[in-house]
């Protein structure tokens, strides 16, 4: 084995630095919000991500009963597609477990379950950043065309439904205890805590499997920006950008999934029809519009292409982290 097996992989990236790149003026540093509301410059490689925020954790009996209840209220085949990647973290855990009872030390096999326990989400997460990679690319250079292979919307609906649940916006809402709940309630949720990152990676799925079967239901656009104000992106790049949303509605009745391609581009899969499809130009009060809601529902960061498009966001930052 190399030395590549062993390494150790602590830093998560819950938005992917790469999709980030698209606002650095160098390719590598990028302007963005400070949670004291601060403007700073820092390479992509720090920002939007936390230590071991995959990493992989021992599942109890009853953490593992907690995700199937979850995967029960889940279509035939994902329940399938659910206990297949289970079981696969199973074994490890087992594997693990063997090698502790048997009272043995062995360096190399130590070693070797630190490495696994620190990058087998991670890895699974980037083998979908590198798929859509080529897809991403396309579309910020206004090539729609590109997804009406069947193979690429698999791929792009999947990354989006991830990109949308893996964020640490998303753990804290769902994860956000009701006050005054039961001592049950409380166990629950600490149990999804500790399994979150299989718990995020099976609401992606769902997500994303949901966007391709009935993509028919949903208008695909392209929306090109071609005003003097840049659209920005944020900690939580995927965002549901229906009226309702914005309007307060904790269960709005469209899901307008929004997400910035680059300060020019920006993708939307549109339930109620309110944009065109295809390709279109959208004004400027539109960019307003997406801008303030990218900010609102960012958790505490929004990135821009320069000082000025991170600037005029702020305000809105974090204003609504309620919703999607």
């Amino acid at each position: 084995m190399n030395a590549k097996y062993f390494e150790v992989k602590r830093k998560h990236h819950h938005v992917w630095a790469d999709y980030l790149k698209r606002w650095s003026p160098d390719g590598l540093n990028i302007f963005y919000s400070t949670p004291t509301r601060k403007i700073k410059s820092d390479s992509v490689r720090g920002l939007a991500m936390e230590i071991d925020f995959y990493k992989v954790t021992y599942l109890s009996d009853y953490d593992v009963k907690v995700i199937l209840q979850w995967s029960g209220n889940s279509a035939e085949d994902l329940q399938k597609a659910h206990q297949s990647y289970l079981d696969d973290f199973l074994r490890f855990q087992r594997a693990n477990d063997i090698y502790k009872q048997s009272g043995k030390s062995d360096q190399t096999v130590e070693k070797s379950i630190k490495a696994l326990e620190s990058k087998l989400m991670e890895d699974l997460h980037s083998a979908h950043e590198r798929e859509v990679s080529p897809i991403l690319k396309e579309l910020a250079e206004g090539r729609i065309s590109c997804l009406y292979e069947n193979d690429s919307i698999i791929k792009f609906t999947t990354f989006l439904g991830h990109q949308f649940t893996r964020t640490k916006n998303f753990k804290d809402r769902v994860l956000q205890v009701p006050h005054g709940a039961p001592i049950e309630s409380i166990k629950f949720f600490r149990s999804m805590s500790n399994s979150w990152w299989f718990m995020s990676y099976m609401f992606g799925m769902n997500l994303g499997r949901e966007l391709y079967l009935f993509r028919s239901n949903y208008t695909h656009s392209l929306l090109f920006n071609s005003t003097q104000i840049p659209f920005i992106t944020s900690d939580q790049p995927v965002i549901n950008v229906h009226p309702q949303v914005w309007e307060g509605s904790s269960q709005p009745a469209f899901l307008d999934l929004y997400y910035p391609i680059s300060p020019q581009y920006a993708y939307v899969i549109s339930e109620s029809k309110n944009f065109p499809g295809g390709v279109s130009q959208i004004t400027q009060n539109k960019v307003i519009e997406l801008n303030q809601k990218m900010a609102a529902r960012s958790r505490s960061i929004i990135f821009g292409s320069n000082y000025e498009s991170v600037k005029a966001w702020i305000p809105f930052v974090g204003r609504d982290r309620t919703s999607g």
